[in-house]
């Protein structure tokens, strides 16, 4: 494993640790990764650590980044030796982090340079907050920007973690918004980080949802990034997040149920607080029925066309 920038940054930075890491897992970022490296430099909050975890990019990642290293000892940049998948990259990030905070950050996604510091005001002044996202901003591939649809939002500032997780079991997209919060990372490292399967961003913040309240800002201090390349439009989703099952079955609705039930398994509440969050779960897993039974329709029928290609041939009786 490649690191560059560790020895040299670790001598000049203070005793202190830094009080905010950004982690950016990243591979073959090479169109958008200057902007986005470029929009966490210039933040107005300045106690930070960036992470860059390269996962074995074959574009200019590399270059981009070691030019970056050579010019700022706030940036380390690590590159794998093999692809570890998008969770365990991810979660890579997290492992070397240092700081009080923390916050995921995608190559093609951008930060207003008051982001880092408004987020950090609010988890030192409540202790109870885990996690502070803000509104949001789409842009296309393009440049052309405008505003996420927040029309419905969900209020997780709320004090009963059970009614936390459910409401996260149930609203998707705001989840994905919470995602790219500063969340304190000791409790973000208790859930285990990411899980290794799609979805896997989801059940980690529901996990998170069981330590404490999360904190919408109403100001737009993040863009996010819509392009072809998105995570979610690729039909390899699967082995993108674990390289090793690539060619094998994936059930991932059903992955995400037991995710789920696991957090639950380990939550830090007694047993009154899991036997209520076993029935957010049950309620919530019911009304996956559907997407649960085609996952099953379609797992068997892939199975019984793999049986039928590699059953041995009929034996042959020759009649001469």
């Amino acid at each position: 494993m490649l690191v560059m920038g560790a020895d040299a940054n670790d001598k000049q930075r203070t005793a202190a640790t830094p009080r905010v890491s950004v982690g950016l897992p990243v591979y073959n970022g090479e169109r958008w990764l200057a902007d986005a490296i470029t929009s966490i430099l210039n933040q107005t909050f300045t106690d930070f650590e960036l992470i860059i975890c390269d996962n074995c990019s074959t574009d200019r990642t590399r270059e981009i980044a070691e030019a970056v290293v050579a010019r700022d000892n706030r940036v380390r940049y690590i590159r794998n030796d093999i692809n570890i998948g998008v969770a365990g990259n991810h979660n890579r990030t997290l492992e070397l982090a240092r700081g009080d905070f923390f916050l995921w950050f995608a190559y093609d996604d951008l930060h207003h340079p008051d982001s880092l510091r408004a987020r950090v005001a609010v988890l030192d002044d409540r202790p109870e907050v885990v996690a502070v996202y803000s509104s949001t901003n789409l842009i296309d591939e393009f440049g052309t920007i405008r505003p996420a649809d927040e029309s419905e939002p969900i209020d997780f500032d709320i004090a009963d973690p059970v009614e936390r997780f459910a409401l996260m079991l149930s609203n998707i997209p705001q989840s994905e918004a919470v995602y790219y919060g500063l969340i304190r990372r000791p409790e973000l490292a208790a859930t285990g980080g990411e899980r290794n399967c799609f979805g896997g961003d989801r059940c980690c913040f529901a996990h998170l949802a069981l330590y404490g309240r999360f904190v919408k800002l109403p100001e737009v201090l993040f863009s996010r990034r819509i392009h072809a390349d998105n995570i979610a439009n690729t039909e390899t989703v699967s082995e993108r997040f674990d390289p090793a099952r690539a060619g094998r079955l994936a059930f991932p609705e059903w992955r995400i149920v037991r995710e789920h039930l696991k957090t639950i398994l380990r939550a830090p509440q007694g047993l009154g607080g899991r036997l209520r969050l076993l029935g957010k779960w049950f309620t919530w897993s019911a009304s996956r029925f559907r997407a649960l039974g085609w996952e099953v329709k379609v797992g068997m029928t892939w199975l019984f066309r793999r049986r039928r290609r590699t059953a041995p041939a009929a034996p042959t009786t020759n009649h001469s």
